[in-house]
């Protein structure tokens, strides 16, 4: 199974469209050979390389296999947390989940009101394909949907968009799920996977 997009290259800097301080939309994502057998997918976006654990930044679950894109914003971003701090500004973080452990994140500017999605969301695709629009979890802001990147001054992540082919139509997961409770219910029923890497250095 493969994972591209047009918004940047594989390693590349993601442009200020994806960023907590720009645009706070996803990317354009794009998926080929998908495996036969394949009931769903599930997508989760995680900035893994931080010294304080795994953050999702963004999860997505029962992606109809019919489906083999999303429009850059087709899915709804996450509104700013309450405790986003300013650019001079920082506040302490709301006690959110986690993938693993973690101490308090570094300070983070802004989130950036969202732009409006593209003209082709992904609601119209589902409903002209007639299946269920996919489901967005929290990200470990607290918030459901997508967040952008917004490490603090100096910090360089790489940030983990990882496509996981599943053999179960639905997940059995909470109205208000986690990226970790994500990683929990496809543990057993993954049948292939794939990843693209965006980077971004806050300067």
């Amino acid at each position: 199974m493969k994972l591209a997009s047009d918004s940047f290259r594989n390693r590349a800097a993601m442009p200020s469209a994806q960023l907590a301080t720009g645009g706070n939309r996803h990317p354009q994502l794009r998926w080929s050979e998908v495996p036969a057998g394949t009931a769903s997918l599930a997508l989760l976006c995680l900035a893994a390389d931080r010294p304080d654990g795994d953050f999702c930044h963004w999860s997505v679950v029962d992606i109809p296999p019919s489906l083999t894109s999303l429009a850059a914003g087709a899915l709804p971003a996450a509104d700013a947390p309450p405790d986003a701090p300013s650019p001079t500004t920082q506040a302490a973080p709301d006690v959110t989940p986690a993938l693993a452990p973690r101490a308090a994140p570094d300070a983070r500017p802004a989130i950036a009101p969202r732009a409006a999605p593209d003209a082709t969301p992904a609601v119209a695709r589902c409903a002209a394909l007639g299946v269920p629009l996919p489901r967005q979890g929290l990200n470990d802001f607290g918030r459901p949907g997508y967040a952008g990147p917004a490490p603090a001054a100096g910090g360089a992540r790489h940030y983990i968009f990882r496509l996981y082919a599943l053999d179960v139509p639905r997940l059995d997961l909470p109205a208000s799920f986690t990226g970790a409770d994500v990683l929990n219910a496809i543990y057993g029923h993954i049948i292939d996977e794939a990843q693209l890497i965006g980077a971004y250095t806050y300067k």
